[in-house]
């Protein structure tokens, strides 16, 4: 979480949430139900930003790798030494042989995972993209349905540069809470273009017949 405070309890300001309302044209909702709806709506976006590691893709490869691949390549090579074998097969000792085989086939078998995990890394440091660009684009996608969910009669636009862009506006003030200042809000117009480009897409080959059966 951004470090914000609550207020009242709640993670909007009274004017946040009645902008929110107005935005969206939410006119059914009682207030204690909207309310409790948006803080379950930045509990989920904010619970994806904890788990996010804030770091480079070059920063997480050269870590990962160094701290945990190279350290346990190594173990896994030791194990694979006679004097190290000699070890598992001692009379009056704890260690027995099948702990070395189950030591050797997991360390085998969760190194061919992490080379895997690595090259997921490496291939996202080749996008390009900001590390948090999949929360923003989590956040949009969210907004979309929590907005469907409290009976918003508008379907998302993709304006950007007017004061009608209402999915845009309520994007940003739904931002606050988990992403902090103003200026860290203002990487949502080209992701909500996104979004709207990709629903516009689904609709028209829906309405061709490209995707029913």
């Amino acid at each position: 979480m951004s470090g914000e405070t609550l207020h009242n309890g709640h993670a909007f300001k009274p004017d946040e949430i009645d902008s929110i309302r107005t935005l969206g044209s939410i006119k059914a909702v009682p207030e204690d139900q909207l309310r409790r709806t948006l803080d379950i709506f930045v509990l989920r976006v904010g619970w994806k930003r904890m788990r996010l590691i804030q770091k480079r893709p070059s920063e997480r490869m050269d870590d990962f790798e160094r701290q945990l691949i190279k350290p346990l390549r190594k173990a896994l090579t030791s194990l694979k030494q006679r004097d190290i074998a000699l070890e598992f097969i001692q009379d009056d000792m704890v260690l027995r042989p099948w702990h070395l085989d189950n030591m050797k086939e997991r360390l085998a078998t969760f190194l061919e995972s992490a080379d895997q995990h690595l090259s997921l890394i490496r291939d996202s440091s080749r996008s390009g993209k900001a590390f948090d660009t999949d929360l923003r684009r989590h956040h949009v996608n969210l907004a979309d349905c929590m907005f469907e969910f409290l009976g918003c009669p508008d379907l998302p636009s993709r304006l950007s540069d007017d004061a009608n862009a209402w999915f845009l506006n309520s994007v940003r003030i739904l931002a606050g809470p988990v992403f902090g200042r103003r200026e860290e809000r203002d990487g949502f117009s080209s992701l909500v273009r996104d979004h709207v480009d990709g629903y516009n897409n689904l609709k028209r080959r829906y309405l061709n017949g490209e995707l029913q059966n």
